[in-house]
């Protein structure tokens, strides 16, 4: 019993780190973090000392050491879901709304040639106003072209673009614009299918070769760290294995 408390005291309160006692750490190779962090990333550091609070580096030799291959792992994720259909949620706005939280101001939805039963009343229930864009003008969506908006700098409040990168060949362009016309403290959430989740790059697809018109198969890697150097600070990334499909969430800092 006391030894369980002893734990459960090391994991609720913060010690301080102290060189004298637990050594130099090389801050190029390893990490001091306090317990309160409790992520990290098994496939760059390994092990996590509890005592000492320091992330070492992995051994390649240490069988315990945990690792995933989301590519391999997804194959199987889409075959369970054809083997169980309605397992979890598919539609892609039920997967990107639920990380809004209420505020005020415009939402974008970039883009969408027949905004989807709902969205407009749920997204006016969280503050926002809704505008829907595309690249051709239809009843109640805006014409726009996401590579060269004509909002002004800083006017939107949220944007979320859904299954439409894909089809972009400068794709990046878009992803300035989006950083443009974002507010400060501005949120941008990107879906696209993913083909690739390990894999760092993307890659193109050939004209007329893909059947929905896409111009290259998406890595999450790639995606995750474009948002990056474009100036966004990527929040979130989340990985759907059995959707064949990434989302990035972003943040536009003041």
């Amino acid at each position: 019993m006391g030894r369980r408390i002893e734990l459960l005291r090391k994991l609720r309160y913060v010690r301080p780190y102290d060189s004298r006692v637990f050594g130099i750490f090389d801050a190029r190779t390893q990490q001091a973090i306090t317990n309160k962090l409790s992520t990290i990333d098994p496939e760059v550091w390994g092990r996590y000392d509890l005592t000492s609070q320091k992330v070492v580096p992995i051994d390649a030799d240490d069988p315990g050491v945990w690792r995933m291959d989301f590519d391999r792992a997804a194959p199987l994720a889409q075959r369970l879901l054809r083997e169980h259909p309605g397992a979890v949620e598919q539609d892609r706005y039920e997967l990107v709304l639920p990380h809004l939280a209420p505020g005020r101001g415009v939402l974008l939805d970039a883009c969408t040639t027949d905004p989807a039963p709902g969205v407009r009343s749920r997204v006016e229930k969280l503050g926002y106003v809704y505008v829907p864009i595309d690249i051709r003008a239809r009843r109640g969506v805006r014409q726009e072209d996401i590579t060269a908006l004509k909002f002004d700098d800083a006017s939107v409040a949220r944007i979320i673009s859904l299954d439409t990168l894909e089809h972009v060949e400068a794709y990046e362009k878009a992803l300035v614009e989006f950083c443009r016309v974002l507010s400060p403290g501005g949120i941008c959430i990107v879906h696209v299918p993913c083909y690739y989740f390990d894999k760092p790059d993307s890659e193109p697809i050939s004209e007329g070769v893909d059947p929905w018109g896409h111009v290259r198969y998406f890595s999450a890697h790639e995606l995750a760290r474009t948002m990056r150097d474009i100036g966004f600070t990527v929040l979130r990334l989340s990985l759907h294995l059995d959707y064949g499909a990434v989302i990035c969430i972003a943040g536009k800092a003041s």
